[in-house]
């Protein structure tokens, strides 16, 4: 961390402290303790503990630390492997806040949602209020490159039956 803080271009103005001040206290302590064990323990409940998560690797992106960036990915997936849990929305919308287009931890939340998502996973005020249209959209997109596309021999829903998108006459 200490190495990666002196770099230039993380220095405006070498003189001067650096500046965490816009970060989670609670989200550095844990930095912080990672650094000293090599360990992340997620505690709390299911989602304020993805949420948490999701913040470290921002603050790990935010530092420059990749190995840290790294070490959260895998504890993320070795704890949704072993507890059949995902992050929820929120933790996504801290993701997509928090990092740029073509992260790997994006792609990684984008696999999980195309892989193990059921429509129950969707907030009550929408998936785009309650994460961002940019996930949205990579959501669709894995979407369609995993789906199963039909049997050939089943007719498409617009062929087979074109009056059932006719709106119905009282």
């Amino acid at each position: 961390f200490f190495i990666n803080a002196m770099k230039p271009e993380w220095r405006k103005d070498p003189s001067k402290p650096i500046d965490l001040s816009a970060e989670d206290p609670a989200v550095f302590e844990t930095y912080a303790q990672y650094l000293y064990t090599h360990k992340v323990v997620f505690k709390g409940s299911a989602g304020n503990s993805f949420n948490h998560v999701a913040a470290l690797y921002v603050l790990g992106g935010f530092l420059k630390d990749v190995s840290f960036q790294n070490f959260i990915t895998g504890a993320l997936i070795r704890h949704c492997n072993a507890t059949q849990r995902f992050p929820p929305e929120t933790a996504v919308e801290i993701i997509y806040q928090g990092t740029t287009s073509g992260s790997p931890f994006r792609r990684l939340l984008v696999d999980i949602w195309a892989y193990a998502a059921s429509s129950g996973w969707i907030a009550s005020r929408g998936l785009v209020a309650s994460t961002s249209v940019d996930f949205v959209e990579d959501v669709v997109k894995a979407l369609l490159e995993v789906r199963e596309k039909p049997a050939g021999s089943r007719p498409r829903p617009w062929v087979a039956e074109p009056k059932s998108y006719n709106v119905s006459i009282p």
